[in-house]
């Protein structure tokens, strides 16, 4: 009888045994998965990359020249010129060295082969692009009107502005003046009724500017197709009349009514 009452509570330690083990066992690999996830989740919030837009025409594209050093004596080279407005994916920023000067480089994607850096003065990250349409377009200091500058930003301009600062008709700007082709000091305001989010008014006043920086005697051809289509293919653009007189100059011809002209 002993013996039958020893053999029951070792069977049942045995049985208890594996169970707490298998047990165990179902568990260790559902935590692993857990931590896998949190750090995959980790590692895409550190990584993320944001949209953003080029502020100049012929916004410099740069590649590292030589040995990554890992710091700013780093060098780097101009591989190609990115458009004005043009949208691309921005990550991380570094201080390198360019033409012997050191300049805050920020990661740019174009797409999967046209990978590089720019300057950051000539990115901006995030906002939505926007045209100064008004004749004065005073930068401020702060949402506030007794904080207004000196400094007006040419019409024309393509910039971006940052709709999460919104406050009493200000809005966060980052832009590059065209003409007078200073970069926009950092942390200024705008009144968001002197910007146009119309397409019509952005997409002409790229080409316009796109087609002004082309000097050489052998871009005259472009030069003239870019006008031509920042004419045609945008008429109902604010600065219609302003591109015209550059196309047809010293005449009034011809214009939309005049293709219906006896």
């Amino acid at each position: 009888m002993k013996k039958q009452i020893v053999l029951l509570a070792l069977t049942a330690t045995i049985v208890l045994f594996f169970s707490c083990k298998k047990t165990e066992t179902s568990t260790s690999p559902q935590t692993t998965v857990i931590e896998e996830t949190i750090s995959a989740i980790s590692k895409t919030d550190t990584n993320a990359k944001k949209q953003g837009y080029a502020l100049r025409v012929n916004t410099g594209m740069y590649a590292i020249d030589g040995e990554d050093k890992g710091d700013s004596s780093t060098k780097t080279k101009w591989i190609a010129s990115i458009s004005l407005g043009e949208s691309v994916m921005t990550g991380k920023t570094r201080r390198m060295t360019y033409n012997n000067k050191e300049y805050d480089f920020i990661e740019v994607r174009r797409d999967e082969k046209n990978e590089g850096f720019a300057l950051v003065s000539q990115i901006a990250v995030g906002g939505v692009l926007a045209v100064v349409t008004d004749e004065k377009a005073n930068l401020f200091k702060s949402p506030k009107t007794v904080d207004v500058t000196n400094t007006i930003v040419a019409r024309k301009t393509v910039l971006v502005y940052f709709y999460e600062t919104e406050s009493g008709g200000f809005v966060e700007v980052k832009g590059v003046d065209c003409e007078s082709n200073n970069a926009i000091p950092e942390g200024r305001y705008m009144r968001l009724n002197a910007l146009s989010r119309n397409d019509s008014n952005i997409q002409s006043s790229i080409l316009l500017q796109t087609a002004q920086a082309m000097t050489n005697a052998n871009q005259t051809v472009a030069r003239e197709a870019l006008l031509r289509s920042a004419l045609e293919d945008y008429p109902d653009s604010v600065f219609n009349e302003e591109i015209r007189e550059i196309v047809y100059p010293n005449t009034e011809l011809p214009r939309d009514e005049d293709k219906y002209a006896d």
